[in-house]
Protein backbone atom coordinates (compact mmCIF):
# COMPACT_ATOMS: atom_id res chain seq x y z
CA UNK A 1 0.00 0.00 0.00
CA UNK A 2 1.18 3.51 -0.80
CA UNK A 3 2.33 5.74 2.10
CA UNK A 4 0.17 8.61 0.82
CA UNK A 5 -3.06 6.67 1.38
CA UNK A 6 -3.81 5.59 4.91
CA UNK A 7 -6.92 4.45 6.70
CA UNK A 8 -7.58 6.69 9.69
CA UNK A 9 -10.02 5.44 12.28
CA UNK A 10 -11.44 8.49 14.05
CA UNK A 11 -13.95 6.53 16.08
CA UNK A 12 -17.13 7.73 17.71
CA UNK A 13 -15.59 10.92 19.12
CA UNK A 14 -14.58 12.15 15.67
CA UNK A 15 -17.98 11.29 14.23
CA UNK A 16 -19.82 13.13 17.01
CA UNK A 17 -17.51 16.11 16.64
CA UNK A 18 -18.23 16.33 12.91
CA UNK A 19 -21.99 16.07 13.53
CA UNK A 20 -21.85 18.88 16.11
CA UNK A 21 -19.71 21.09 13.85
CA UNK A 22 -21.97 20.57 10.82
CA UNK A 23 -25.10 21.32 12.85
CA UNK A 24 -23.47 24.45 14.31
CA UNK A 25 -22.52 25.75 10.86
CA UNK A 26 -26.02 25.04 9.56
CA UNK A 27 -27.59 26.93 12.48
CA UNK A 28 -25.26 29.90 12.03
CA UNK A 29 -25.94 30.06 8.29
CA UNK A 30 -29.70 29.96 8.94
CA UNK A 31 -29.43 32.68 11.57
CA UNK A 32 -27.37 35.00 9.36
CA UNK A 33 -29.69 34.40 6.40
CA UNK A 34 -32.76 35.32 8.48
CA UNK A 35 -31.02 38.46 9.73
CA UNK A 36 -30.02 39.38 6.16
CA UNK A 37 -33.57 38.91 4.84
CA UNK A 38 -35.01 40.96 7.73
CA UNK A 39 -32.53 43.80 7.08
CA UNK A 40 -33.22 43.64 3.34
CA UNK A 41 -36.98 43.88 3.96
CA UNK A 42 -36.64 46.93 6.21
CA UNK A 43 -34.51 48.80 3.63
CA UNK A 44 -31.68 49.23 6.10
CA UNK A 45 -29.00 51.48 4.60
CA UNK A 46 -25.55 51.96 6.05
CA UNK A 47 -24.87 55.55 7.01
CA UNK A 48 -28.53 56.54 7.04
CA UNK A 49 -29.23 59.12 9.79
CA UNK A 50 -31.40 56.76 11.85
CA UNK A 51 -29.20 53.70 11.44
CA UNK A 52 -27.02 52.36 14.26
CA UNK A 53 -23.92 52.72 12.08
CA UNK A 54 -24.44 56.49 11.85
CA UNK A 55 -23.89 56.78 15.63
CA UNK A 56 -21.39 54.07 16.59
CA UNK A 57 -21.61 54.83 20.31
CA UNK A 58 -25.42 54.75 20.24
CA UNK A 59 -25.81 58.34 21.44
CA UNK A 60 -28.13 60.73 19.66
CA UNK A 61 -26.74 64.04 18.49
CA UNK A 62 -27.41 66.84 20.93
CA UNK A 63 -26.14 70.35 20.19
CA UNK A 64 -22.77 69.74 21.84
CA UNK A 65 -20.00 67.29 21.23
CA UNK A 66 -18.80 64.86 23.90
CA UNK A 67 -15.17 65.90 23.31
CA UNK A 68 -15.70 69.45 24.54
Amino acid sequence: MNDATRNVNVGIAGSLTMIVLCLGVALLCTSFYRRYKRAEKSDFQLGEPGSPSANPNGAEKSGTSENE
